[in-house]
């Protein structure tokens, strides 16, 4: 039975909807096995150093872990994962320019990923740019909530509406 409970014969057919209810036939991508084959060793290589760098990282070796991290990258240059983890990684060793950088990367293969929005409000608050902060970490928060990116949340309101107060006084004191 087909999705209206009615039989179908032979394969599906992609089918999309033109804007004036007309269907338009969309032909189906065949993708080769040595291609799948591929992609599926680079997943699996990175997912293992992935996990081999962060039990590095628990490890105390910082530094060895983001060489291996940066293995995994170099295997599999298209996981937001890999990126956001380097980034946690530089946040923890206040490298704020790096960790910013991981996450756009991040968020350029996974525009929705909570992680990569919180690391990168977090690194704008170690820069004290309190409005870039409170841009990304609203957005990480209203994804996924957690106490510890809220408290960072709260910080950066907090000094975007002080800095406010400063230039009414500053402003209004002809100054």
């Amino acid at each position: 039975l087909d999705g209206w409970g009615e039989e179908s014969e032979g394969e599906e057919e992609e089918v999309e909807w033109e804007e004036d209810g007309g269907a338009v036939e969309v032909p189906v991508l065949e993708v080769k096995p040595e291609l799948v084959e591929e992609i599926d060793v680079k997943m699996k290589r990175s997912t293992h150093l992935l996990g081999e760098a962060q039990a590095v990282w628990e490890s105390g070796q910082h530094y060895k872990a983001l060489n291996i991290i940066n293995e995994a990258i170099t295997s599999n240059p298209t996981q937001a994962l890999l990126y956001s983890t380097r980034a946690l990684f530089n946040l923890s060793l206040r490298r704020a320019q790096s960790t910013i950088r991981d996450a756009d990367t991040a968020l350029r293969y996974n525009p929705d990923s909570a992680q990569a929005f919180k690391l990168k409000g977090r690194a704008y608050c170690l820069l004290k740019n309190w409005e870039e902060a409170l841009s990304n970490l609203r957005v990480g928060v209203q994804l996924i909530y957690d106490d510890t990116s809220y408290r960072y949340l709260k910080k950066a309101e907090n000094k975007c509406k002080e800095r406010r107060l400063e230039e009414l006084v500053r402003g209004g004191s002809g100054i």
